[in-house]
């Protein structure tokens, strides 16, 4: 649905908002605000500005801390590159056990039985896949021995 000063507005081809004027901020807000930013990073707009709020730091739109956030982002990485800071590249190489008993998997869970719950641990060996061994807490709290044969279990 379009309003009557839309249509007109529309119709006479003018703008539909006035051109604004940049509101000046204060040197100290804006220094509070990149504190603000290197503490919190993560922070956007809106939330950074309910920081600033909440905490009494001074008030900022959330538009100007987007604009201070970004700036202050830009700074950084530009001093990063100039500097030669950056790391160097590198890859991740998938470890792979040529041998059994070089790379372990465990896991660690918890087991409802009849509406109690067990602590319950596995491990097993990555190159032969041979089972060996869990463990868990009984009902009275002991650690049974774990293991392939181990008649405790």
């Amino acid at each position: 649905m379009v309003s009557a000063t839309q249509l007109y507005n529309w119709i006479k081809q003018t703008a539909e908002r006035k051109p604004r004027a940049c509101k000046k901020l204060s040197e100290t807000v804006a220094t509070v605000a990149l504190m603000v930013v290197r503490t919190f990073p993560h922070f956007s707009g809106a939330k950074g500005q309910l920081y600033m709020s909440y905490h009494q730091l001074g008030y900022i739109s959330q538009a100007a801390y987007k604009k201070l956030k970004k700036a202050f982002k830009r700074v950084i990485s530009q001093e990063v590159t100039d500097r030669k800071l950056r790391a160097k590249p590198s890859s991740y190489v998938h470890e792979r056990a040529d041998n059994p008993g070089e790379i372990w998997a465990e896991d660690f869970t918890k087991v409802t039985v009849e509406g109690k719950t067990y602590p319950l641990a596995l491990l097993i060996d990555v190159a032969s896949l041979y089972f060996l061994g869990c463990g868990g807490l009984r009902a009275g709290g002991s650690l049974p021995g774990g293991g392939p044969g181990d008649p405790s279990t």
